[in-house]
């Protein structure tokens, strides 16, 4: 049993050193707790324990069987070992005596029940509630360490989201169970079940439960609400249509931001409910369009190239630069298909933190992109095209081809704008 597996009791037996788990104890049924001296759990093993047997059937107390006490004896019967009808046993709470048969067969003969009987009788009765007190409260301790300890423990372990078994609604539910009237035992009228609860130490683990897992929650609702406006209004700041550098430090704020949340994750909240899988898909995507931009901006190193230096051959190793660069560009641009579909999926599943704002905008960059980059691979191709061949015989086409650039948006590249020089000082290189 979880939480209480290695937990010991030994025989109370003044013969017997034996030791027991507390939940094979509690399986054996030989525990009692006496308020009277305390609420000292006591133990005795299945070599010195005898059931305590009421009735003329000489079976142990069940609570589901209706049973009755004799006045005359002490001692409790089944209501249908006295031959007591169902109907009539409920008349017999409004009755001041009830005497069983035995007892009225001794009085019939002219004798009393001796007093040690009734005595006899009276510490059955006791040892029987004891144990009855007992294996309540125990049961109910280990239940809630079966049932609650994990999610305790859970909590107080650094766990990835894609390995929790718990989600926020789960842990949630426990705390709301365990701060419940019931489970505390504010709401019984029974003044002993309260002081079992804290003999056992039952409401001491339940306190201490409802305190961890709801300063968890307290933890997780405020980070609940930061990344939220990361994911929501801070997101929906960042431009679909545009590859400027303002876009670029927007996006960058908000990897910045993500990366804050990330940590505070590892370190604050430690355990990361299954729901957070979206954050992660945001956090995903913004990291590939930060890469993307930078790869895009990122200055490219070239062989220098002035009207005074004929280097025909300089013009053509920039060019194979610039093919690279275009291939990483197109290469990069592939990765961001599943990222996006993983994004769109979690929003669609849960949505907590993503949106249909922000997935939209970052759905159209992605778009956006990837017509930007097939306009630049429409553009180079043709351009290359012009340098294999004859410089001289394709002179005119070239320099219209370089008017188009001019007038689209990826020529505002630094990368483009380089290509352009190289194209025009080649052609007066070789004019």
């Amino acid at each position: 049993t979880y939480g209480l597996g290695a937990v010991l009791i030994r025989c109370s037996h003044e013969k017997c050193h034996r030791e027991f788990h507390v939940d094979c104890a509690f399986n054996q049924g030989g525990l009692s707790l006496d308020e009277e001296s305390g609420g000292i759990l006591t133990f005795l093993c299945d070599l010195h324990f005898k059931d305590v047997l009421f009735c003329t059937c000489k079976r142990k107390y069940d609570d589901t069987q209706s049973m009755v006490f004799c006045d005359e004896c002490c001692d409790w019967f089944h209501t249908s070992c006295e031959g007591i009808k169902q109907r009539d046993a409920q008349k017999l709470d409004q009755q001041e005596r009830f005497v069983c048969h035995s007892c009225r067969s001794i009085a019939l003969d002219g004798k009393k029940v001796s007093a040690a009987l009734r005595e006899r009788n009276m510490n059955k009765d006791f040892q029987s509630g004891c144990q009855q007190a007992a294996q309540k409260s125990v049961g109910l301790l280990i239940d809630l360490a079966s049932s609650v300890g994990p999610v305790v423990d859970e909590i107080s372990t650094p766990t990835p989201y894609d390995q929790s078994e718990y989600s926020v609604k789960d842990i949630r539910s426990v705390w709301e169970f365990l701060t419940s009237t019931s489970v505390l035992g504010t709401s019984s009228t029974d003044t002993e079940d309260r002081n079992f609860l804290d003999y056992t130490g039952t409401r001491g683990y339940v306190q201490m439960a409802a305190d961890k897992i709801s300063a968890y929650l307290k933890r997780l609702d405020a980070w609940f609400v930061r990344a939220q406006q990361v994911c929501g209004t801070d997101a929906n700041a960042f431009s679909a249509a545009s590859l400027d550098k303002k876009n670029c430090m927007i996006a960058e704020s908000l990897r910045s931001k993500v990366e804050v949340l990330l940590t505070d994750l590892k370190t604050s909240i430690r355990y990361e409910p299954s729901e957070i899988d979206s954050f992660f898909a945001f956090a995903e995507m913004i990291t590939w369009v930060c890469d993307f931009q930078r790869a895009i901006h990122a200055p490219i190193p070239s062989v220098p190239m002035n009207d005074n230096n004929s280097n025909l051959s300089a013009a053509t190793v920039n060019m194979q630069v610039h093919k690279q660069w275009l291939a990483n560009l197109n290469d990069n641009l592939r990765s961001a298909s599943p990222r996006l579909k993983k994004l769109q999926q979690h929003a669609k599943d849960s949505g907590r933190f993503t949106e249909s704002s922000c997935v939209a905008n970052i759905t159209n960059f992605v778009k956006y992109c990837t017509q930007t980059v097939a306009n630049m691979n429409k553009w180079y191709l043709q351009a290359f095209k012009f340098l294999d061949e004859d410089l001289l015989y394709y002179l005119r086409d070239l320099e219209a081809h370089l008017r188009d650039a001019e007038g689209s948006e990826f020529f505002k590249l630094q990368p483009m704008m380089l290509l352009s020089k190289y194209f025009c000082l080649t052609c007066l290189l070789v004019y």
